[in-house]
């Protein structure tokens, strides 16, 4: 996203001089109005003191980290996207507290690419049509091992997740790969290209691939579950020898659909998934048309996903299912943003065991996650 007439202020941190003001010259050839510090204490001054859009940060300075700061600067405005720099290719130890993690070596025009990604994602989070942030917000928050059940009832919908799902890939340094079947490969790429994606400089630097049906799911003739999760067992390993910091994989599941031998054996394949992405610390998110599948096989396969997305039945919100074994927790937006309550239930039944309320996204999966750790443990 280019910048608009009402440039956004950037608040740019570096303890090393000549790469604060190499970077804050970068961002405002860009067209960015940029702010820089010194040193946190600086950092903070500055922020208390000025509105921004966007903060980035080494996350090696003198006396504190990239990290310590961005909690410092969310608990005064939690709202700011931030974005942490390193020169080392794996992400630094709690750098998931910002919104994206960039490797120093790239190439200036990925930095200004990715910069663009956060400031539009951000903008997209103060939009009032309360389906499309929530559905992106969760798609961000998403995290390594995640192997999610996405359920969409129309392209628009389908869309919004793609797009957020392979733009937070590639900020993070991912490999992505997208298995096309109801939409075409072209197609796919015309709504990322529409997003502000360069995907032919994604797709020639290794980054993103596509495939469909044919090359994956339905190579031979047949669907069989082992072959596919050897194929994507294979991917994990090739992405990481690359370089990749990690790797995310989404498909279309419309082809399960289809008469071929085999396809019959899909929540076979779904629960073989949830281990793989488990034990890799991948991520994968799986597509399903509600128009196309039935009610019931959508809940069989809900069951077999550690999480779910859906929609609220009072509202377009989104919602977030965490699961583990046959226990589960609805975690559910309230009136107020990032303020949310949830449920705990067992498979199976109505009875709610434990209700709970949290405060921010990440925060209340954390606390969900802990406190079904227990309830399984205990039963």
């Amino acid at each position: 996203m280019p910048p608009s007439s009402q440039s956004p202020n950037i608040l740019c941190v570096d303890d090393e001089p000549n790469a604060l003001i190499i970077r804050k010259l970068l961002l405002q050839r860009a067209g960015y109005t940029v702010f820089a510090a010194l040193n946190c204490e600086t950092a903070l001054q500055l922020f208390k003191e000025n509105h921004f859009d966007l903060v980035v940060s080494d996350h090696f300075l003198s006396g504190e980290t990239g990290a310590i700061l961005a909690r410092e600067l969310r608990l005064l405005k939690p709202t700011i996207p931030i974005v942490l720099l390193s020169g080392s290719i794996e992400p630094p130890e709690h750098s998931d507290v910002a919104d994206a993690f960039i490797v120093k070596g790239d190439d200036p025009s990925l930095l200004l690419e990715r910069v663009a990604s956060v400031l539009k994602t951000a903008s997209q989070s103060d939009d009032p049509e309360g389906q499309s942030r929530s559905l992106c917000s969760h798609i961000l928050h998403l995290r390594d091992g995640d192997h999610v059940c996405f359920p969409y009832d129309n392209e628009s919908e389908q869309m919004k997740a793609v797009v957020e799902w392979i733009h937070a890939g590639l900020r993070h340094e991912e490999k992505c790969r997208y298995f096309a079947d109801d939409n075409s490969v072209a197609e796919v790429m015309h709504h990322l290209e529409t997003a502000g994606l360069n995907v032919h400089r994604e797709c020639k630097r290794g980054a993103l691939a596509f495939a469909t049906k044919h090359d994956t799911y339905l190579r031979s003739g047949r669907f069989e579950p082992n072959e596919m999760v050897d194929l994507l067992q294979q991917d994990v390993i090739d992405s990481a020898k690359k370089g990749f910091r990690n790797y995310r994989v989404s498909g279309e599941m419309t082809w399960a659909l289809g008469v071929e031998p085999g396809c019959d054996r899909l929540i076979e394949y779904e629960n073989k998934l949830d281990r793989l992405f488990n034990e890799t610390r991948a991520l994968c998110l799986c597509q399903y048309s509600r128009n196309r599948f039935s009610s019931s096989l959508l809940m069989e396969l809900a069951a077999v996903h550690h999480l779910g997305l859906s929609k609220s039945k009072n509202s377009d919100r989104w919602n977030l299912r965490v699961r583990r074994n046959q226990f589960y927790a609805d975690m559910v937006e309230d009136r107020e943003p990032q303020q949310f309550q949830y449920c705990f239930q067992r498979d199976g039944s109505r009875d709610v065991i434990e209700l709970g309320t949290g405060s921010g996204l990440k925060e209340t999966r954390r606390a969900i996650e802990a406190r079904l750790r227990a309830i399984a443990a205990q039963n």
